[in-house]
């Protein structure tokens, strides 16, 4: 079986610190930098986002496919 090897982009921030205010763990603070979700705005969207703002799965490749797999299945 292989291994995978996971590389974490060495962006600088305070994680420690993000982490604190926003009551989440350092890596999760590390992924939002490394993703360029910094800002409070940003940060509370991608934490306390609504169904709304999500984007249509039925967009993705065979999403039609894969719900009639489930439906089927259930």
């Amino acid at each position: 079986m292989e291994s995978s090897v996971w590389t974490v982009s060495n962006i600088k921030g305070d994680f420690d610190a993000l982490s604190k205010k926003y009551q989440i763990t350092p890596m999760l603070a590390r992924i939002m930098v490394n993703r360029g979700i910094t800002s409070d705005a940003d940060i509370r969207a991608y934490l306390f986002g609504t169904l709304s703002e999500l984007h249509d799965p039925f967009l993705l490749k065979d999403m039609d496919r894969a719900v009639e797999l489930l439906y089927r299945a259930v």
